[in-house]
């Protein structure tokens, strides 16, 4: 099992050219595409494609609310996140604390077997055995130090275990600011629409007059 770190800011001069365009081409595609579901449905169906894996997926968190998401190259994916929370034991939010706790100070965990992790937390162990999974790399979706999500690709050619470490890398920054600007626009309109003291919707009180009680 090995554990990285990320740099503050992603330097594509260390990354092989095939790589880099690739990533690209995924943040062009991110920024352009105006459906935030669709957005991480195609890029993880696109780093999955580069990676040589279908085992790719963006596993979202939002810290405020408590919500997570599973989405693949198939969209989000509900049935999947309650398989593996029940196989787990554990709600979709205690499993990204729990990859939080296992990724220490890291930012990046390399399983090139399941039983690597074992130790640290069995419970994650097993659920990769019984999903079949052969490897893993597990990268958290940090936007200015604020946990986003996490992004994976797992069952891929342990020949290129370095080459998927780079995509992940490089594509995990532009995918955390998509994540996290969502997330805040979601609030915003929230807090549009509810009054943030009474939590009464902001339409009962456009008059002035609170709704009677």
């Amino acid at each position: 099992m090995n554990n990285f770190n990320r740099s503050s800011e992603p330097d594509t001069v260390q990354y092989s050219e095939a790589v880099t365009t690739a990533v690209m081409n995924i943040t062009m595609k991110l920024r352009e595409t105006q459906n935030f579901n669709l957005a991480l449905t195609s890029s993880a169906a696109e780093i999955g494609r580069l990676c040589g894996t279908d085992k790719c997926a963006v596993y979202t968190v939002d810290k405020t609310t408590k919500h997570c998401a599973f989405i693949n190259a198939e969209g989000v994916r509900k049935d999947l996140l309650d398989k593996i929370s029940a196989e787990m034991g554990r709600t979709p939010y205690e499993m990204a604390e729990a990859w939080t706790r296992d990724l220490g100070d890291s930012d990046c965990i390399i399983l090139r077997t399941p039983e690597e992790v074992k130790d640290i937390d069995p419970v994650w162990c097993r659920s990769l055995q019984s999903e079949g999974l052969t490897n893993i790399i597990l990268y958290a979706l940090r936007f200015n130090q604020n946990l986003a999500g996490f992004i994976w690709a797992a069952s891929f050619d342990p020949d290129k275990i370095m080459q998927v470490k780079e995509i992940l890398e490089l594509t995990s920054f532009i995918i955390a600011a998509v994540i996290s600007n969502h997330q805040l626009t979601s609030r915003l309109e929230v807090m549009s629409t509810v009054d943030v003291f009474s939590q009464v919707n902001s339409k009962d009180t456009a008059g002035g007059t609170l709704p009677q009680t």
